[in-house]
């Protein structure tokens, strides 16, 4: 028999109604007035969102671009200061075009080419352009006359500007239009962004041009399949370099109002509306102070109101459905209030491991229960304290690297800050005898000492920036200023002194100034990098101040006033002198203290350039001698001190020398060489002219002079000679009323039938029908 409903007295259902009204106005009127607050606050915080993933995006992009364009200019400057550049300079318009001088001329620049092109896809090809004589070098190969190059529109560009540091033009193609059909060259469909530096403001009148691949610079900003959003590239001058527009040709929108808009805009980065058609656009843009670049998104405002409309109807249903479910969950949930308090125990008991079998009462057992719930938040709070300290130190990261965000992020500051830079000396060599462990240990033993330091004297918050480099904000209130000196002093002894108590660390500081603002905290950072470098003549664990080596003037050119000894020394292999003269040089630096490292490396870089120039003379390059994509200058920059400068020069030059040693009978050989090549450029008319009578001239035998010529020129002796005489017979031909006879005679032939042989060989035409031509 089914046992009937418990019937509730009078009191019982006053209570019950009671509390189902109270469950009903916890329940359903928190829903409705949450769903009124989300339904006017969603677009805001749409756009909110939509605005910061832009800006984020445009930062990401200028970032990329950025660095492509620092690396465009520093090759481009790099060409322009290399010796070799100098050679396009001596170059004549009437020089032969097979000579030997100007070969080794143009190879020396399509060398410095490649050096400089390296390993960067995006770039197209490198010109070299003399103005004055008129001539390019390109980077495809060969000496061409500006007439007969098959791409010019550049050099149209620098004759339109008046004065420029380094010009960028619009888009084009690397070949003009007016071109011959005949050219067959891959590429040249492609587009490019030229990038020209007048070489007039470092030696004489021309330029280096760079062809940037259009689609390689811009491939990020492009849109991307169902996500209609344009972007715009501009100068802050208005030229546009990039048009997402013509992406979007369906799309009839005036750009020259958008970016009138931004560039009358005085902020760095931002965003606003734009109306064309009765539909909105988000605008948003970043301003680099780089390459003086503008980045801008256009955003159909249209679509993310689509998406909105959804939400809203969504939350709609769901608020509807949770007013249906409150309204049965009220009454349910006030019938369950007068369950035992062993109804509340098994709730509590499904949610938590209790046991319910031993002596304890129930109330004390949901004390338990409770007691557990407060452990679990106390843990929870505990987490989120760990990863409060996580976004502290990415804040300090950001406020020295100048990303800074709203004031009132930085209510933790005092009022003064300044920057001490820690660095882990011989991070390299600390690095190859570690695991990545032991070297995450290592930067968390100096986070934690740095810290604990700092904050006995004053606050002190900081960050890991690089993987050898410990950024600390020293801040002071104002009535610490007069105590600066001290407490910084203190604050770096002591720092020196623990650290060095731990096992393989060691560590140099700088100080950069104390600045009144957090604004500033970035200028304070970039002092202590440039004190940093100073280390160079302090040595490892040592403390530098900025105001120490700011008033440093004096300039050390030590090589630029010996490098002739330097090549005079490695043509006589006399190592013992160069190492005399790298032990003055250290001299020379320790007696002084006033000498910038700005000068030093200065001085280093134009020794290495200096045996370069010597190397190339000897046909010899970098890569011949050290590992292949080896850069001696970047290793250049990277020594820390003055003792490993000097390490560093003693093996370079013991390095150079050996290599001269073992390769000295190769040299000896394109000496050779070049005087074979300048017997047949003066005797070539001599019809008996051979290899054993230019052997005998030389004293050499036959077979090795066969040999020799063949490995240095790349054709065999007899091929040379009469391309040579053809090349005499062309002009002839062209410039002169001889008969064919008569041109055969003056270029070396005993008869016409020889001559005419040897020039289709060479031409793939008889010499008649070369004359007719011209």
């Amino acid at each position: 028999m089914k046992n009937s409903p418990r019937r509730l007295n009078r009191k019982q259902k006053k209570l019950l109604y009671q509390l189902v009204l109270s469950y009903m106005a916890v329940l359903i009127i928190p829903v409705f007035v949450l769903s009124i607050l989300i339904n006017n606050s969603i677009i805001n915080y749409s756009k909110e969102k939509v605005i910061g993933a832009n800006l984020m995006k445009l930062q990401v992009m200028q970032g990329s671009i950025d660095s492509c364009f620092n690396e465009i200019k520093n090759s481009a400057i790099t060409i322009a200061h290399d010796k070799r550049t100098d050679s396009i300079h001596t170059l004549k318009r009437a020089d032969t075009k097979y000579s030997f001088d100007s070969v080794l001329k143009v190879m020396d620049v399509m060398q410095l080419f490649k050096e400089t092109w390296g390993l960067k896809s995006y770039i197209h090809s490198m010109y070299l352009y003399n103005a004055d004589e008129r001539l390019v070098i390109s980077s495809f190969g060969g000496l061409h006359k500006e007439e007969d190059f098959y791409d010019t529109a550049w050099i149209d560009a620098i004759n339109d500007q008046s004065s420029f540091e380094i010009y960028v033009t619009d888009v084009r193609k690397p070949v003009n239009p007016v071109s011959p059909n005949d050219i067959r060259m891959s590429g040249v469909d492609e587009d490019v962004l030229t990038f020209i530096f007048p070489l007039e403001y470092i030696k004489f009148r021309g330029a280096v041009a760079i062809n940037v691949r259009y689609d390689d610079l811009f491939k990020d900003l492009k849109p991307l399949p169902d996500h209609p959003e344009i972007r715009f590239v501009v100068e802050q001058q208005g030229r546009m370099l990039f048009n997402g527009l013509d992406e979007h040709n369906e799309m009839d929108i005036d750009s020259s109002v958008i970016i009138e808009n931004v560039l009358n805009n005085s902020d760095d980065y931002g965003h606003f509306m734009h109306t064309h058609d009765n539909q909105e656009y988000l605008v948003t843009f970043w301003k680099s102070k780089i390459s003086n670049l503008v980045f801008i998104s256009l955003d159909n405002t249209g679509r993310l109101f689509d998406k909105i409309f959804l939400f809203k109807t969504l939350l709609l249903s769901v608020s509807a459905s949770l007013v249906i479910v409150g309204l049965f969950l009220s009454y349910m949930m006030s019938r369950k209030i007068y369950s035992p308090i062993g109804k509340v125990l098994e709730e509590l008991k499904s949610h938590l491991k209790i046991d319910v079998f031993n002596n304890k009462n129930e109330l004390a057992l949901i004390y338990d229960a409770v007691n557990e719930l407060v452990t679990k938040g106390r843990e929870t709070e505990q987490i989120i304290s760990m990863n409060r300290d996580k976004l502290m130190e990415a804040q300090i990261a950001g406020l020295v690297m100048g990303r800074i965000s709203d004031h009132s992020e930085y209510a933790f500051l005092q009022d003064y800050n300044a920057c001490l830079l820690i660095s882990l000396d011989k991070y390299k060599e600390l690095a190859r005898n570690s695991t990545n462990e032991e070297q995450q240990e290592y930067k968390s033993i100096m986070l934690n000492i740095s810290n604990q330091i700092v904050n006995t004297y004053a606050r002190g918050y900081s960050a890991v920036l690089q993987a050898d480099k410990i950024v600390m904000i020293i801040s002071l209130n104002k009535d610490q200023l007069d105590e600066f000196d001290e407490i910084s002093s203190s604050i770096c002894n002591r720092l020196i002194d623990e650290t060095s108590s731990v096992k393989n660390i060691s560590i140099s500081l700088a100080l950069g100034g104390l600045y009144q603002g957090y604004a500033n905290i970035r200028k304070s950072f970039i002092e202590a990098e440039e004190t940093l470098n100073y280390r160079f003549f302090y040595g490892y664990g040592s403390c530098i101040r900025y105001e120490d080596v700011k008033k440093r003037k004096e300039v050390c050119s030590f090589f630029q006033e010996k490098d002739n000894y330097v090549i005079n020394y490695l043509q006589l292999n006399a190592k013992e002198e160069f190492y005399k003269l790298v032990k003055d040089f250290a001299e020379c630096l320790t007696d002084s203290d006033d000498v910038t490292y700005e000068s030093v490396v200065q001085t280093v870089i134009h020794l290495v350039s200096r045996v370069t120039e010597h190397l190339a003379a000897l046909n010899i390059t970098m890569d011949h001698i050290f590992e292949e994509n080896s850069n001696v200058y970047l290793e250049i920059i990277g020594i820390e001190t003055l003792d490993l400068m000097c390490e560093w020069l003693c093996s370079f030059y013991g390095k150079v020398s050996s290599y001269l040693d073992q390769h000295a009978e190769r040299m000896s050989d394109k000496k050779y060489v070049a005087e074979i090549v300048e017997i047949i450029e003066k005797n070539y008319m001599w019809a008996d002219l051979d290899i054993q009578w230019v052997a005998e001239q030389l004293n050499l035998s036959y077979s090795h002079t066969r040999r020799i010529f063949k490995e240095q020129i790349g054709m065999n002796f007899l091929d040379y000679l009469n391309k040579t005489r053809i090349e005499h017979a062309k002009k002839l031909l062209a410039n002169s009323d001889y008969t064919v006879a008569e041109v055969a005679l003056r270029s070396g032939y005993n008869n016409d039938q020889a001559f005419n042989r040897f020039f289709k060989k060479f031409e793939g035409i008889t010499p008649g029908m070369y004359r007719v031509s011209y």
